[in-house]
């Protein structure tokens, strides 16, 4: 399959992370074709408490 591309970066302050969230996420970088996806990441723990519950309809 093909590449998801995925990277992470790592800021100091949470606000800075917004601020990067907010700025670029649905931008189209140079040289791409679609939008990017910038968010937080899931945590491991906020994967667990996932386990378990029911899945939305599709």
């Amino acid at each position: 399959g093909a590449s998801k591309s995925v990277g992470f970066i790592r800021f100091d302050q949470r606000s800075e992370a917004e601020m990067a969230i907010s700025k670029l996420n649905g931008t189209i970088p140079k040289g791409f074709t679609e939008p990017i996806t910038v968010k937080f990441a899931n945590t491991p723990n906020a994967a667990k408490s996932m386990i378990g519950l029911p899945l939305a309809p599709s």
